[in-house]
């Protein structure tokens, strides 16, 4: 079970103690999750039509302590926060093949809509905690019970928002492999897409500090960003803003596979792919030196994603079919590349100029002819995965990413394992199963902060099964993480705590979810 808490020097984390995790709050979750979908297929004079209909339907109520610490600073509330997704699909495919072509066209639409509640409710501490912050930082001079009005007091809503977002996408394509000899085939593929989105946002909440601020002190007063803090920017309180954007593009592959004998076969590809652009469903605000400072920004749109990549490689075994190599060399080209960002307040999508990903992968997978049963495979990747030079200028894209590599992407990445086979008793027989994964140190923080890296890192598993192929019965013993090594899932800057408070640096106080510890256990399945 990952934990998560508070860490300034990557000390306590790893003891796994209470101490240094909180909740204070109920952090419930509720999720109810349906669907239907319908695959049909009819034979016709020169191919086949398919039509795949789906629907889907998600809610997700979550309750959340916030502020990760001891405090009661702020939460949510699973009653009145929550998200839904309705998704209805539909595709039509035509297909066919002759001696020289497999061929296919088709076209698809998608209606999603997402609505969204977020309600953010101040805790019993978050006056105090904010007093003594504004106390610190004003030499003492400054009384946060002096401002007017009622704010910061416990149980009241700081934001309650809402978003309403409405998606269609229509898409037609087509995909071609054309045999050009015996030995060469072309496939080409294209697909034209358009995105079409309107949000809705309804910004609520209570009385906050901003207003006051702005008047009393002035934009340019060092305290102001503290009390004008999205969450408890009384400017946005009635704001109501509708935004609409449509997205199109034009995406496919070239690729040309030949294939020298029955056992090596070499290819060289090209695809763009496309992601659509879309909005942040969080607030967003002016910030001090802007025209209109600490007001509304109703324009939280981000644009689409494109990759343009290029990959050649090979793929081969030998004539016992015992042992198969595969290798590729790979190179890829993000523009308007769609960065996630927990900013420690909000999360928020902003996009990046352009990363570029280049570099190679082999895989080998050996079945011992003298030693039935047993199955050798491994393969390694070296990446280098990096952001483009640009200029970072603002909290959602810092100073630390121009250049570098981009989080969750080690230079060096493999995997090994064994597998072995054999008769155990009577008409039953195990499966014995040893795997490990090794990557390079890599940082799991979107603004790269040095104290969300992890260190070379090898995870090692084992599992041992017992099974017989005329039996629903098969029982599992299995261990994760067998040599008990500590890592990050994902390190995080701690709401209001450390700089991240006033949102004008990255936080100095980090969080984490940390890897499972060394797990074993027993799966029993039966099948019917």
């Amino acid at each position: 079970m990952s934990e998560a808490g508070t860490n300034s020097n990557n000390g306590p984390l790893f003891g796994r103690q209470t101490s240094v995790a909180f909740a204070n709050r109920d952090a419930t979750q509720t999720t109810e999750d349906w669907g239907v979908s319908a695959n049909i297929k009819w034979q016709i004079g020169y191919g086949e039509l398919t039509s795949i209909t789906a629907y889907r339907d998600w809610e997700n109520g979550s309750g959340q302590d916030m502020d990760f610490s001891a405090a009661d600073l702020w939460f949510r509330d699973s009653d009145d926060t929550a998200d839904a997704f309705a998704t209805f699909s539909q595709e039509l495919r035509l297909a066919g093949a002759t001696d020289k072509i497999d061929w296919q066209v088709g076209v698809f639409y998608s209606n999603e809509t997402l609505d969204r509640t977020d309600f953010v409710t101040y805790g019993n501490d978050y006056f105090f905690y904010f007093q003594q912050l504004l106390l610190g930082a004003s030499g003492g001079l400054f009384d946060l019970a002096a401002l007017p009005g009622d704010v910061y007091t416990g149980g009241a809503k700081a934001t309650a928002d809402v978003y309403e977002q409405s998606a269609d996408t229509y898409a037609i394509f087509t995909n071609n492999t054309f045999s050009l000899t015996d030995q060469f085939d072309l496939t080409v593929g294209l697909r034209y897409t358009r995105d079409e989105k309107t949000l809705v946002s309804d910004f609520g909440g209570n009385a906050g500090s901003c207003t006051t601020a702005l008047a009393v002190l002035g934009a340019a007063n060092g305290l102001t960003p503290t009390l004008c803090l999205p969450w408890t920017n009384d400017n946005f309180v009635g704001v109501s803003a509708t935004q609409d954007r449509s997205d199109e593009d034009l995406s496919g592959t070239v690729k040309g596979s030949y294939r020298f004998n029955e056992n090596v076969m070499s290819y060289a590809s090209y695809s763009r792919g496309y992601k659509a652009g879309g909005y942040n469903l969080d607030r967003s605000q002016f910030g001090p030196n802007d025209p209109t400072p600490f007001q509304p920004n109703t324009d939280t749109g981000f644009d689409p994603e494109t990759v343009d990549a290029y990959e050649v490689g090979f793929k081969s075994n030998n004539a016992a079919n015992s042992l198969f190599l595969n290798g590729a060399m790979f190179y890829q080209e993000y523009s308007d590349f769609q960065l996630n960002t927990f900013t420690g307040t909000s999360f928020i999508v902003t996009s990046v100029p352009g990363v570029i990903s280049k570099g190679a992968e082999f895989d080998v997978r050996y079945l011992p002819e003298h030693l039935e049963g047993l199955t050798l495979q491994g393969g390694l990747v070296y990446a280098e995965t990096q952001y483009d030079d640009f200029e970072a200028v603002d909290f959602f894209a810092p100073p630390r990413l121009p250049g570098s590599t981009i989080s969750f992407a080690p230079r060096w990445s493999g995997t090994l394992a064994a597998t072995y086979e054999t008769s155990f008793i009577s008409d039953w027989d195990a499966r014995f199963n040893v795997s490990s994964r090794f990557t390079s140190r890599y940082n799991t923080g979107s603004n790269l902060d040095p104290l969300k890296e992890v260190d070379d890192l090898l995870i090692v598993n084992a599992r041992m099964s017992f099974y017989n192929d005329n039996s629903p019965f098969e029982l599992e013993l299995w261990a994760q993480n067998l040599f008990d090594e500590d890592y990050y899932e994902l390190a995080f800057d701690t709401p209001l705590q450390g700089d991240a408070a006033t949102q004008t640096a990255p936080g100095t106080a980090v969080g984490a979810f940390l890897s499972p510890p060394l797990t074993f256990g027993a799966t029993a399945r039966i099948r019917f």
